[in-house]
């Protein structure tokens, strides 16, 4: 979300909504849906229901036909929401659209409590493309947010900033729909042989990044001065997937309030060039 007069970068929703509303009207021929929003208040989940409001709109197809339900982008309020409404009620509508991944997988595993299938009886799709949503059974038809690339871009933003630079207030990045499974398209054996493999080396990846950042983390408590600090995360950091970062001093006594105004960055660390010192120095 864009915060007033701090560097944003956001994503745009409308892309990949409109893309993935798009599949499910004009590929699958859908027209009721359950749609599951977030909360009321947070600007993605406003503009997601606005997305899928105005789509609807111009295609002709009412809304006294869709059932809006209120969610919170968690798992467990998408599992209520859908917990809550009848068995005969659900298999009305043809297709559920939650606002996130994580509602999603609530809802479907309410659905599976039902004995509803996905998507035999009723289609599911969301919005995030989170790891473990194309391992779902069925993968799970979303919208995939680029959040590495924005991770990339803000450790930039940031490197710009504390060299004097001139950076926008707002970047927008764009959304992908992902088509899997669980709106109706074909499954096959290729398909899961392919997904498990990049499963397989994923989890590997996390695997041994999590050891490496449990060894930096044991060693840290004994250490007492910052060069034996640069010293183990010179030697640590290159093991595991980190592009850029800052170290910083805080001094005092409310971290939370006030650690915004009150830090001092002492040196960087930037993926194959090591620590850098150039920074020194810089408060805040």
């Amino acid at each position: 979300a864009k915060i007033d007069g701090i560097p944003s970068i956001i994503v745009n929703n409308k892309s990949g909504f409109n893309a993935l509303i798009s599949h499910l009207v004009n590929i699958h021929s859908y027209r009721r849906f359950i749609y599951i929003t977030g909360q009321k208040h947070i600007e993605d989940s406003i503009e997601r229901l606005n997305i899928f409001i105005s789509y609807l709109s111009k295609s002709d197809i009412s809304m006294k036909d869709q059932l809006i339900l209120p969610g919170d982008f968690t798992k467990d309020s998408g599992y209520e929401s859908i917990r809550k409404v009848s068995n005969r009620e659900i298999m009305d509508y043809d297709a559920i659209i939650a606002a996130n991944d994580e509602m999603a997988w609530g809802a479907y595993d309410a659905l599976k409590e039902k004995g509803i299938k996905v998507p035999g009886d009723i289609a599911l799709t969301g919005f995030d493309d989170q790891l473990s949503s194309k391992y779902l059974n069925p993968p799970l038809t979303t919208v995939k947010q680029p959040l590495i690339d924005m991770g990339y871009r803000a450790i930039e933003l940031i490197s710009d900033i504390l060299e004097g630079k001139t950076v926008p207030l707002v970047e927008q990045m764009e959304t992908e729909m992902m088509v899997r499974c669980s709106c109706g398209c074909g499954l096959n054996q290729h398909y899961y042989e392919r997904e498990l493999e990049d499963y397989s080396i994923d989890y590997l990846h996390i695997e041994n990044e999590f050891i490496q950042f449990r060894a930096i983390s044991q060693k840290m408590v004994k250490i007492t001065t910052i060069e034996e600090l640069i010293a183990l995360l010179e030697n640590g950091l290159p093991k595991v997937n980190i592009n850029f970062c800052l170290f910083a001093l805080y001094n005092g006594e409310d971290f939370k309030h006030h650690c915004h105004k009150e830090f001092r960055v002492i040196f960087t660390y930037v993926k194959n060039k090591g620590m850098l010192t150039e920074f020194k120095g810089l408060s805040y």
